[in-house]
């Protein structure tokens, strides 16, 4: 992505927001393939909540280079609610 930005094709905050959708896009399709947490015997359904843990993750990503430190604090909280929520 940096050979994008550098080129001038896209803006960083550009560049940072598609970074965030394709992450969130990438979540949900492994959500969905029953990728990840999703795979253990007491799994989940995709539900709001797992919508809603996915778009703090993009929001924290496409944040990142702004808000660092709020950004890993967002990251981390979303770790930890998708595990709690998987066991």
């Amino acid at each position: 992505m940096r050979g994008v930005v550098e080129r001038g094709t896209a803006t960083p905050v550009v560049a940072d927001l598609v970074f965030g959708a394709c992450v969130a896009v990438g979540l949900l399709a492994a959500a969905v393939a029953g990728v990840g947490p999703g795979t253990l015997a007491s799994a989940r359904s995709l539900d709001v909540g797992a919508v809603a843990v996915v778009a703090v993750v993009a929001a924290a990503v496409a944040e990142r280079r702004r808000y660092p430190v709020a950004a890993v604090v967002a990251l981390n909280a979303a770790c930890l609610v998708w595990i709690s929520w998987a066991s």
